[in-house]
């Protein structure tokens, strides 16, 4: 369930999504006043770089997770611990 919700709710919908991109009114809002780098174009650069692994290879690899897992594969546990190295 954590790579489910990772994938599809806390890397991809409140960080990319909010954190990145900033199309989710609400918690872009949030986002501004826990970080204000994110007001900063100069100082968002750390933040955006963070953003995008998670996008390029953080979520991708929670959906290779879960689908290891839906289809029990035998080696589902090495590239769970690459994801949770990450």
């Amino acid at each position: 369930m954590w790579h489910l919700t990772n994938a599809t709710w806390w890397s991809c919908g409140c960080d990319f999504f909010s954190g990145y991109l900033a199309i989710t009114p609400l918690l872009r809002d949030y986002y501004l006043i826990i970080d204000p780098k994110h007001n900063d174009p100069k100082e968002r650069i750390t933040l955006d770089i963070v953003y995008l692994c998670e996008g390029a290879i953080y979520i991708p690899l929670s959906y290779l997770v879960l689908y290891a897992y839906v289809k029990n594969w035998k080696n589902k546990h090495v590239i769970e611990a690459y994801l949770c190295g990450i």
